[in-house]
């Protein structure tokens, strides 16, 4: 591979790994999958990885043109963001389990990868997106996008970038994999204390969402302040 095509497929992987962040999302993870066998919690990493490929893929392909064509600005995007993760975290600190006690009853049936697949199907929103793959990684995916632009063949570059997010799904896959061994560490009450601690930073984090956004709209009041 060329040295200059290396460099900036590694390039671009550092930059979404590190806005992804897959180590942040562990205790969420192991929360959301309370009292689930090992097998539903090994095929919900494997139903987040997936999404988080093809989020990211359809973000390099059409994130730029659809916000454009919406009018949708990063930061409103954020602030967007923002209140569906603040909301969330009341649920989490307020120990509200609406995200699983639905499965305990119902689709009673169904295999380990068909109701890791009916978890996330509720928790898309805002599991998926925007914990995962947020305003933060949308922005990276689309700048290193143009960035892919400015090569001589464009493919090269688009496909470099998606090899990046290839990989970083994968790389997060394994991180939520090491789930099980805290599940077995942690026990049910740590993981009620993990998770109601998990609601507060989550919650803390939306608040941040909204201030990142609030400073990129209005500059000279955040300078003035």
């Amino acid at each position: 591979m060329n040295p200059i095509h290396l460099q900036f497929a590694l390039t671009a992987f550092a930059a979404i790994f590190a806005v992804l962040n897959p180590f942040s999302i562990i205790p969420i993870f192991i929360a959301i999958n309370e009292g689930t066998k090992p097998g539903v919690r090994r095929s919900m990493a494997a139903v987040i990885s997936i999404f988080v490929v093809i989020a990211l893929a359809l973000c390099l392909l059409l994130g730029d043109p659809l916000l454009r064509f919406f009018g949708i600005s990063i930061p409103a995007f954020q602030i967007a963001g923002g209140i569906l993760l603040f909301s969330t975290g009341l649920t989490m600190i307020h120990g509200t389990t609406r995200f699983v006690d639905r499965f305990k009853h119902e689709e009673a049936d169904l295999s380990s990868f068909q109701e890791a697949r009916a978890r996330f199907r509720d928790l898309i929103v805002p599991i998926g997106m925007p914990l995962f793959v947020g305003p933060g990684s949308i922005s990276t995916v689309i700048l290193f996008g143009n960035r892919a632009k400015e090569f001589i063949n464009p493919f090269i570059g688009y496909s470099l970038v998606f090899a990046a997010c290839l990989a970083c799904a994968t790389v997060s896959y394994v991180v939520l994999l090491s789930s099980t061994t805290l599940v077995k560490v942690l026990r049910n009450t740590g993981i009620a204390i993990l998770s109601r601690l998990m609601g507060l930073l989550l919650c803390a984090l939306a608040i941040q969402f909204v201030i990142t956004a609030l400073k990129s709209l209005m500059p000279s009041l955040f300078h003035a302040v």
